[in-house]
């Protein structure tokens, strides 16, 4: 890929969000840059599998998370067998990097388990609470290589609100752990100061891409998806 081009672009330019200069900037350069023409093709593929599983899968309701001595590590099986095995599979087998392709199957599986994205976009309380709990859970219970990314789009960016509710229990969770970071969806960001221009961030979240554009990049990365 061409140094000149960064990663958002790509997202910005395959979602239709240039200005038309950039585009014809990308344009030129896939006429001789062979690279960035077959990421662009490849995010491309991905974003529409991703997007029609992630309008379609049926989420089960949250189950809290259980000792996993007693009774084994448990997660949202359906939200992984549809986001994580039915599009990633054929999309890994022939893009996975020269070095992890001759990992054993339980050291893949084990870098798969240390990397999370927890997704929440609703308001709701109960979820809201599900999705603190899961996460601090992970992040108490992971080994030292463990990493989470906690992102918000549509009702869910207000978790992220200076003034919500449940500000304590995250600066916590970020103060007690530097391998969590938080990300708020732009677009619904954008969305929802429109509605309410005093909502403000928290200074530690993240806000510069989609929320799609996040889950794309980590599952392509292989990480694990947890819907709450």
């Amino acid at each position: 890929m061409s140094a000149a081009i960064e990663k958002y672009q790509i997202h910005a330019y395959i979602d239709g969000e240039l200005a038309p200069p950039e585009n014809k900037e990308i344009e030129q350069l896939m006429e001789t840059d062979e690279s960035l023409r077959n990421e662009i093709i490849q995010f491309s593929a991905l974003k529409r599998q991703i997007k029609d599983s992630y309008q379609l899968v049926n989420i089960p309701s949250y189950q809290p998370v259980v000792d996993r001595e007693k009774a084994g590590w448990q997660l949202p099986k359906a939200a992984v067998a549809a986001l994580f095995i039915g599009v990633l599979i054929g999309y890994l087998s022939v893009n996975m990097p020269f070095n992890q392709a001759f990992l054993s199957a339980a050291d893949q599986h084990q870098m798969a388990e240390q990397k999370y994205l927890i997704h929440l976009d609703s308001a709701d309380p109960k979820k809201l609470a599900a999705a603190l709990d899961q996460t601090e859970k992970l992040l108490v219970n992971g080994g030292p290589g463990i990493k989470v990314d906690f992102i918000t789009n549509y009702e869910g960016v207000g978790l992220f609100d200076v003034n919500n509710s449940n500000r304590a229990q995250l600066e916590g969770l970020l103060n007690r752990f530097d391998n969590l970071t938080l990300y708020a969806c732009k677009r619904a960001l954008q969305r929802a100061m429109e509605k309410d221009a005093r909502l403000q961030l928290l200074p530690q979240v993240k806000h510069d891409k989609p929320a799609l554009d996040q889950v794309v990049e980590r599952l392509s990365e292989g990480w694990k998806y947890i819907k709450i």
